[in-house]
């Protein structure tokens, strides 16, 4: 086996464990963010990195940058790991 074939069976084990790690958190994930007080963070969470708001000034590169990875990170964090009902009652309140 050369040593692409190893890379990407390398990459598939990580994906198939991420995959897994995923379907394992998702129901934890949704029972939190259920209750009020996940509700209170997540909506803490979305409000601080702005992602309903557009910028009303011009962001340096590293601003733009840092902002944008917090935008991502919030964006699959809550997004990604709850269901859609859970993530409705979360932007109700903001």
């Amino acid at each position: 086996m050369n040593e692409w074939e190893k890379l990407v069976e390398q990459r598939k084990k990580e994906d198939l464990a991420a995959e897994k790690f995923l379907k394992e958190i998702k129901p934890v994930a949704n029972r939190v963010f259920s209750t009020e007080d996940g509700k209170v963070l997540a909506r803490q969470m979305l409000r601080a990195c702005r992602i309903f708001t557009a910028e009303g000034r011009s962001l340096s590169a590293d601003e733009l940058q840092r902002l944008q990875a917090q935008k991502d990170f919030v964006n699959l964090f809550i997004t990604g790991l709850v269901d859609r009902k859970v993530f409705i009652q979360i932007i109700e309140g903001l």
